[in-house]
């Protein structure tokens, strides 16, 4: 089975936790299996990225999002 890594990266509160929870719907409605890090695992216990605040939106807002794909050799995996 190939893997792929999603990883969002930026300063504390760019709205890093709004975008992959984002993701982590599309996934689920699109029928894809993932799991998540045991570094997001831990932060989704201590809010509600389903639910955000209206400060927290503004803050993805501010933010520019770079989008980009990185191809790895299947043989290298």
């Amino acid at each position: 089975m190939n893997r792929i890594e999603i990883n969002v990266s930026g300063p504390t509160q760019c709205g890093k936790s709004i975008l992959l929870a984002a993701i982590d719907r599309t996934l689920r409605e699109m029928g894809v299996r993932f799991r998540l890090s045991e570094e997001l695992e831990q932060e989704r216990n201590m809010g509600h990225p389903d639910k955000p605040e209206d400060w927290e939106i503004e803050m993805l807002g501010k933010s520019y999002i770079v989008l980009s794909e990185t191809n790895i050799p299947i043989n290298s995996l």
